[in-house]
């Protein structure tokens, strides 16, 4: 992430090296020399992203399409700096209903 931000996405049982990222797939390379494709959820991944670009109705798609509670996620919105924004969710009838 641009503003050197680092989350961990997925705890694995082994150490493996990243070799690429794509989509919702992760590539690597495990101790047995063996490429391995990972899923994980890109959710919070591009829900950092929207807010990094302040890009706010796709903040909003995020927020209606997740799995996400719509009350949880305006807190995230609201503790990553952004209470407006988590003020306008609050009043949205259709994203508190999520």
């Amino acid at each position: 992430m641009s503003n050197r931000e680092n989350r961990l996405i997925k705890t694995l049982e082994c150490h493996v090296y990243i070799l690429r990222i794509s989509r919702n797939k992760i590539f690597c390379l495990d101790k047995n020399d063996q490429i391995t494709v990972i899923p994980f959820d890109v959710v919070e991944y591009n829900f950092n992203i929207v807010l990094l670009n302040q890009t706010y109705d796709n903040v909003i798609k995020i927020g209606r399409n997740s799995n996400l509670c719509g009350l949880t996620f305006s807190k995230k919105v609201q503790n990553k700096g952004f209470p407006e924004l988590a003020i306008h969710l609050n009043k949205d009838k259709k994203f508190v209903s999520n």
